[in-house]
């Protein structure tokens, strides 16, 4: 889980239309959840999340070694600069920071059509500034135990591109911590 994949040219998604080599990095995806020789993957550049057999992928960052896939790896700046990173890499990054159970929720849309009615009223929420259709990226994440100096950490590497967050009860004994970032 969290691991980000590139899918095979000639594999599911090219079946179904998606031209990979085109997508370029759009093509990489992040891997939701893994069941024997099957992961669920997201692609969320092309709003698109299905199950792959692993022949069909390649992890980027277990396959480093190669020059093709380290150079795909982003310099993540630990001094919480984001900006430069696309939606895909934030999200690696935030499972590697967090002791992650399970990713519930990941994706870019307007802030309206993600913020669903169990959350609550959204202009309870909404900072200044910033407008129901504003485009941003959701991020929903399991966790078991949410240790501070952990959250010290991801709210210093997500700076000014944090807009909301919440700490929810996610059944199952988890936390679900809830992040609305600036697209």
């Amino acid at each position: 889980m969290g691991s980000v994949v590139v899918p095979a040219g000639d594999g599911t998604l090219a079946g179904l239309g998606f031209d990979v080599a085109a997508l370029g990095l759009r093509a990489l995806g992040l891997v939701l959840e893994t069941r024997g020789k099957k992961s669920l993957v997201q692609f969320p550049e092309i709003k698109t999340t299905l199950w792959l057999e692993h022949d069909e992928i390649a992890d980027v960052e277990a396959q480093s070694s190669d020059a093709s896939y380290a150079s795909l790896i982003p310099n993540v700046n630990r001094d919480g600069n984001v900006q430069d990173l696309s939606i895909i890499w934030v999200a690696w990054y935030l499972v590697k920071l967090l002791p992650v159970k399970a990713i519930m929720h990941f994706e870019k849309s307007p802030l309206e059509e993600s913020w669903g009615p169990t959350l609550g009223r959204l202009d309870e929420f909404l900072p200044q500034g910033l407008n129901r259709n504003d485009e941003i990226w959701h991020f929903s994440l399991g966790v078991q135990e949410l240790v501070i100096s952990q959250w010290h950490s991801v709210h210093k590497f997500l700076g000014d591109r944090l807009l909301i967050h919440r700490f929810l009860p996610a059944g199952l004994s988890k936390i679900e911590v809830l992040m609305i970032l600036k697209a």
